[in-house]
Protein backbone atom coordinates (compact mmCIF):
# COMPACT_ATOMS: atom_id res chain seq x y z
CA UNK A 1 0.00 0.00 0.00
CA UNK A 2 1.23 3.07 -0.97
CA UNK A 3 -0.37 7.15 -0.01
CA UNK A 4 0.99 9.48 -2.62
CA UNK A 5 0.28 13.18 -2.32
CA UNK A 6 0.64 15.65 -5.39
CA UNK A 7 0.43 19.31 -4.89
CA UNK A 8 -3.45 19.85 -4.17
CA UNK A 9 -5.72 18.71 -1.56
CA UNK A 10 -7.80 17.16 -4.20
CA UNK A 11 -4.89 14.73 -5.34
CA UNK A 12 -4.14 12.66 -2.04
CA UNK A 13 -4.99 9.10 -3.03
CA UNK A 14 -4.35 5.85 -1.72
CA UNK A 15 -3.06 2.76 -3.35
CA UNK A 16 -4.11 -0.19 -2.40
CA UNK A 17 -2.81 -3.72 -4.30
CA UNK A 18 -5.92 -6.57 -4.24
CA UNK A 19 -3.37 -8.76 -1.48
CA UNK A 20 -3.02 -5.43 1.12
CA UNK A 21 -4.74 -3.89 4.10
CA UNK A 22 -4.99 -0.52 4.86
CA UNK A 23 -3.72 0.76 8.30
CA UNK A 24 -5.12 3.68 10.05
CA UNK A 25 -1.65 4.69 11.10
CA UNK A 26 -1.39 5.42 7.69
CA UNK A 27 -4.13 7.79 7.22
CA UNK A 28 -3.66 10.20 10.28
CA UNK A 29 -3.58 13.77 9.24
CA UNK A 30 0.14 15.28 9.81
CA UNK A 31 1.18 17.71 12.33
CA UNK A 32 1.65 20.24 9.75
CA UNK A 33 -0.71 20.09 6.77
CA UNK A 34 2.16 19.76 3.39
CA UNK A 35 -0.14 21.96 1.25
CA UNK A 36 1.20 25.28 3.08
CA UNK A 37 4.76 26.45 3.17
CA UNK A 38 6.86 27.53 6.32
CA UNK A 39 6.10 31.29 5.77
CA UNK A 40 2.39 30.49 4.93
CA UNK A 41 2.52 28.61 8.57
CA UNK A 42 4.80 31.32 10.11
CA UNK A 43 2.60 34.04 8.96
CA UNK A 44 -0.96 32.43 10.22
CA UNK A 45 1.11 32.20 13.50
CA UNK A 46 1.82 35.97 13.64
CA UNK A 47 -1.57 37.25 12.18
CA UNK A 48 -3.47 35.41 14.49
CA UNK A 49 -1.45 35.90 17.29
CA UNK A 50 -1.41 39.71 16.86
CA UNK A 51 -5.32 39.98 16.36
CA UNK A 52 -5.25 37.98 19.88
CA UNK A 53 -2.75 40.30 21.86
CA UNK A 54 -5.23 42.98 20.27
CA UNK A 55 -8.21 41.49 21.52
CA UNK A 56 -6.59 40.17 24.58
CA UNK A 57 -5.61 43.97 26.12
CA UNK A 58 -8.73 45.99 24.44
CA UNK A 59 -11.00 43.17 26.13
CA UNK A 60 -8.78 43.37 29.70
CA UNK A 61 -9.19 47.15 29.45
CA UNK A 62 -12.81 47.21 28.81
CA UNK A 63 -13.49 44.30 31.67
CA UNK A 64 -10.81 46.37 34.16
CA UNK A 65 -12.87 49.56 33.82
CA UNK A 66 -16.08 47.98 34.70
CA UNK A 67 -14.42 46.21 37.47
CA UNK A 68 -13.03 49.43 38.81
CA UNK A 69 -16.22 51.17 38.41
CA UNK A 70 -19.31 48.69 38.68
CA UNK A 71 -21.78 51.50 38.94
CA UNK A 72 -20.72 53.35 36.10
CA UNK A 73 -22.65 50.58 33.86
CA UNK A 74 -26.18 50.12 34.12
CA UNK A 75 -27.97 47.45 33.09
CA UNK A 76 -28.44 48.26 29.09
CA UNK A 77 -24.77 48.67 28.83
CA UNK A 78 -23.71 45.14 30.85
CA UNK A 79 -23.77 42.81 28.20
CA UNK A 80 -21.18 44.98 26.11
CA UNK A 81 -19.10 43.91 29.71
CA UNK A 82 -20.12 40.39 29.56
CA UNK A 83 -19.33 39.85 25.65
CA UNK A 84 -15.75 41.56 26.54
CA UNK A 85 -15.54 39.17 28.80
CA UNK A 86 -16.23 35.97 26.23
CA UNK A 87 -13.88 37.65 24.05
CA UNK A 88 -11.19 38.26 26.46
CA UNK A 89 -11.47 33.92 27.12
CA UNK A 90 -10.88 33.41 23.26
CA UNK A 91 -7.93 35.50 23.25
CA UNK A 92 -6.58 33.97 25.84
CA UNK A 93 -7.20 30.55 24.20
CA UNK A 94 -5.10 31.56 21.28
CA UNK A 95 -2.74 33.04 23.26
CA UNK A 96 -2.34 29.93 25.24
CA UNK A 97 -1.98 27.97 21.95
CA UNK A 98 0.59 30.79 20.68
CA UNK A 99 2.88 30.50 23.50
CA UNK A 100 2.30 26.60 24.22
CA UNK A 101 3.13 26.20 20.58
CA UNK A 102 1.04 24.34 17.85
CA UNK A 103 2.70 21.10 18.26
CA UNK A 104 2.86 20.68 21.80
CA UNK A 105 -0.87 21.14 22.04
CA UNK A 106 -2.39 19.61 18.88
CA UNK A 107 -0.04 16.69 18.01
CA UNK A 108 0.99 13.58 19.06
CA UNK A 109 5.25 13.52 20.10
CA UNK A 110 4.62 9.87 20.19
CA UNK A 111 4.66 8.46 16.70
CA UNK A 112 6.63 8.76 13.76
CA UNK A 113 5.70 11.19 11.93
CA UNK A 114 3.98 13.47 14.49
CA UNK A 115 0.35 13.62 13.89
CA UNK A 116 -2.92 15.41 14.83
CA UNK A 117 -4.85 14.21 17.45
CA UNK A 118 -8.62 13.95 17.81
CA UNK A 119 -11.48 12.58 20.32
CA UNK A 120 -9.79 12.38 24.01
CA UNK A 121 -6.42 11.56 23.23
CA UNK A 122 -4.94 15.07 23.22
CA UNK A 123 -3.12 16.39 25.69
CA UNK A 124 -4.82 18.64 28.52
CA UNK A 125 -3.59 21.68 26.74
CA UNK A 126 -5.61 20.67 23.68
CA UNK A 127 -8.87 20.59 25.88
CA UNK A 128 -8.07 23.75 27.24
CA UNK A 129 -7.55 25.98 24.26
CA UNK A 130 -10.69 24.06 23.00
CA UNK A 131 -12.63 25.12 25.77
CA UNK A 132 -11.87 28.77 26.11
CA UNK A 133 -12.39 29.11 22.15
CA UNK A 134 -15.07 26.95 22.40
CA UNK A 135 -17.11 27.18 25.32
CA UNK A 136 -16.47 30.99 25.40
CA UNK A 137 -16.79 31.60 21.79
CA UNK A 138 -20.51 30.18 21.81
CA UNK A 139 -21.34 32.26 25.36
CA UNK A 140 -19.86 35.35 22.78
CA UNK A 141 -22.78 34.73 20.18
CA UNK A 142 -25.02 34.35 23.24
CA UNK A 143 -24.45 37.92 24.21
CA UNK A 144 -24.78 39.36 20.94
CA UNK A 145 -28.73 38.03 20.95
CA UNK A 146 -29.03 40.14 24.34
CA UNK A 147 -26.97 43.00 23.44
CA UNK A 148 -29.32 43.43 20.30
CA UNK A 149 -31.92 42.63 22.53
CA UNK A 150 -31.60 45.65 24.44
CA UNK A 151 -30.70 47.72 21.78
CA UNK A 152 -33.75 46.66 20.33
CA UNK A 153 -35.18 47.91 23.89
CA UNK A 154 -33.62 50.60 24.09
CA UNK A 155 -33.75 52.31 20.92
CA UNK A 156 -36.56 50.48 18.44
CA UNK A 157 -39.02 50.73 21.48
CA UNK A 158 -37.64 53.48 23.08
CA UNK A 159 -37.56 51.58 26.64
CA UNK A 160 -35.52 53.55 29.31
CA UNK A 161 -32.31 51.86 31.86
CA UNK A 162 -35.46 51.89 34.41
CA UNK A 163 -37.97 49.47 31.87
CA UNK A 164 -34.92 47.43 30.93
CA UNK A 165 -34.24 47.32 34.41
CA UNK A 166 -37.64 45.97 35.64
CA UNK A 167 -37.70 43.33 32.91
CA UNK A 168 -34.18 42.35 34.04
CA UNK A 169 -35.10 38.58 35.88
CA UNK A 170 -36.78 37.85 32.52
CA UNK A 171 -34.01 38.46 30.20
CA UNK A 172 -30.99 37.51 31.88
Amino acid sequence: MSLQRSAGPDKTRLLLQPHQHWAAAELRQPCRQPYFSTEEHAFTGFWIGLWSVLCFLSTLTTVATFLIDMERFKYPERPIIFLATCYFFVSLGYIIRLVAGHERVACSNTSEPPHILYDTTGPALCTLVFLLIYFFGMASSIWWVVLSFTWFLAAGLKWGSEASLATRSISI
